[in-house]
């Protein structure tokens, strides 16, 4: 039997939605990490979206998660913000 690649990977993130997932997946990537989605199922068979059924878990390779979390606290704190005012 084939191992899941999701048992080499580690949740960094949980999404309310798709949206939100997609855009911290596209901010990984920003930074070579490679992220994969997983959605809850029960959303998706009712079609709910976002809050409790529509959230996303979102995976990356086991040795690339602490560096994933420190680019999403810089993300929270807002130290990846670019300041365009010039």
């Amino acid at each position: 039997m084939k191992k899941s690649r999701l048992f080499s990977q580690k949740i960094v993130w949980t999404s309310p939605g798709m949206l939100d997932a997609e855009m911290i997946r596209s901010l990984l990537g920003s930074f070579g990490i490679q992220a994969e989605l997983l959605k809850e199922s029960a959303g998706t068979t009712y079609g709910i979206n976002y809050g409790p059924l529509g959230s996303v878990d979102i995976y990356v390779p086991q040795d690339q998660a602490k560096k994933a979390k420190e680019i999403l606290a810089d993300y929270q704190s807002g130290k990846l913000e670019q300041d365009n005012a010039a």
